[in-house]
């Protein structure tokens, strides 16, 4: 056996249990922010950026999107929802608005509201003076005739002025 060995568990238990205590070191400070010069070599940390938000025009493109597709599925509330917000947003094409004043029309007229229905028509109309629903949506039993009632409307109005 080896001489310097009982000298060197001695030594062990000694500097061992030296090294060991149950105190937990306190933790380090945050480092403060240096603001470092051009050309120093220091990382220069660069505050995250702000949310960016959506312009109204633009989310109501999204919702008026959103409402065609939900009215093509039949998904009539939620599409009526949707085209109302988008024109409430200020939908800024004009044939969209007329688009989406036609789909609510529709609606409207398929829940038997005659006057919500022509109010529809008449915005789709104000929008552009030349709107024409399509030949099968003009023969609709629900809403053809009261496309047509409000055209005739508009040119008797006309006629007047």
């Amino acid at each position: 056996m080896h001489r310097w060995l009982p000298a060197f568990v001695v030594l062990l238990g000694i500097y061992g249990c030296a090294g060991t205590t149950t105190q937990t070191p306190a933790a380090a400070p945050e480092p403060t922010p240096v603001a470092a010069t051009p050309g120093s070599g220091e990382k220069i940390e660069k505050p995250a950026p702000a949310p960016v938000e959506t312009p109204p025009e633009v989310v109501a493109e999204q919702e008026f999107r959103q409402g065609v597709t939900a009215y093509e599925n039949g998904q009539y509330k939620r599409s009526q929802q949707q085209l109302q917000k988008a024109l409430s947003l200020g939908l800024s094409n004009r044939a969209d608005k007329v688009s989406a004043n036609k789909y609510l029309a529709f609606m409207a007229c398929a829940n038997k509201q005659r006057d919500v229905c022509k109010g529809h028509f008449r915005k789709a109309l104000a929008f552009d003076p030349k709107f024409e629903l399509g030949k099968a949506e003009a023969g609709h039993p629900m809403w053809g005739g009261v496309f047509k009632e409000v055209k005739a409307e508009i040119k008797a109005k006309g006629a007047t002025k």
